[in-house]
């Protein structure tokens, strides 16, 4: 099948005066594109990213190792998640200001991309195996997270002290950090998981491997990274907002002993089952932090 080459006015004009397309241009626009193809292929074929987006036969038909230390690239593939929610609200914010339509448009993200197999597994082990229950489950599951979201503080702000191309550690606006944080969270329970429970039997070759690669030590290291960066994140609040870390750590461990219970072992649906709880009760708990918390103050 033919390509067809699309160009400008411009380019038809200036390459040879007469509009015709020399084999050359042809062949570097054709290059082009095969390389934002190959690119585009590299990256949705990334262990990480499948572990989390892939459907089940796509990921079995992948090879086991390349999963053994998945948990690096699930890791920045996270922390990409919430810095694509923070960008999506900060373009809204000067068009819209800061109301439901945000939080709408961020929480249809969360669902429709990064969490969508996230969701699906939420929706399948509230729902059961009836699809009607799993509507239900899947649709008050999009409500609260939007709820969750268009309640948090939308107007404090407080000047960050790090210079301007390292500020995006710390956004000056504070309802950015827990967008950032929340998959990040999430992720981490996909790694405390396999530490209590393991694979059932007929579990995925790949979710296997990435639970043998993921060990205890490296669940601890990104444990002490995330509590120490919610830390200063939420240092503005009391001293209680240590609650939100513990909140995370505990739904983490407690949602995927349980997901692996009701699963018979460990797979990849109480992995994002696990996910998915405990990015939901630290939205949670951020929001009880900046409702309630402060009023006792």
């Amino acid at each position: 099948m033919k390509r067809k080459i699309h160009m400008t006015g411009h380019e038809r004009n200036t390459i040879d005066g007469s509009g015709a397309a020399p084999a050359a241009f042809v062949a570097r626009r054709l290059k082009n594109a095969d390389t934002m193809k190959a690119i585009f292929h590299w990256l949705t074929h990334r262990p990480g990213y499948m572990l989390l987006t892939a459907g089940d036969e796509e990921l079995s038909a992948e090879r086991p190792e390349r999963f053994a230390r998945a948990w690096m690239e699930l890791l920045i593939l996270s922390l990409g998640w919430g810095m694509a929610m923070w960008g999506i609200w900060a373009g809204l914010w000067p068009i819209f200001g800061p109301k439901i339509l945000p939080a709408i448009l961020v929480g249809a993200f969360w669902l429709l991309w990064p969490g969508r197999r996230v969701a699906a597994s939420t929706a399948e082990f509230l729902g059961g195996r009836n699809v009607t229950n799993r509507a239900i489950a899947a649709s008050i599951w999009a409500i609260l997270l939007v709820v969750c979201l268009a309640m948090l503080e939308q107007t404090w702000r407080r000047d960050s002290p790090l210079p301007g191309f390292l500020a995006w550690f710390r956004p000056s606006d504070k309802i950015y950090r827990p967008l950032i944080l929340m998959p990040l969270w999430g992720c981490w329970a996909m790694l405390i998981t396999p530490q209590f429970c393991k694979p059932r039997h007929g579990c995925s070759p790949a979710v296997a491997a990435f639970a043998r690669g993921c060990g205890a030590l490296s669940a601890a290291a990104v444990m002490g990274l995330l509590l120490a960066v919610t830390i200063i994140y939420f240092n503005y609040l009391p001293w209680e907002q240590l609650g939100i870390s513990g909140v995370a750590i505990a739904t983490a461990v407690i949602a995927g002993i349980v997901c692996c219970r009701l699963r018979g072992g460990l797979c990849r649906s109480a992995l994002l089952g696990a996910n998915a709880a405990t990015q939901m009760a630290f939205l949670l708990a951020c929001v009880a932090a900046q409702h309630l918390l402060l009023r006792w103050y």
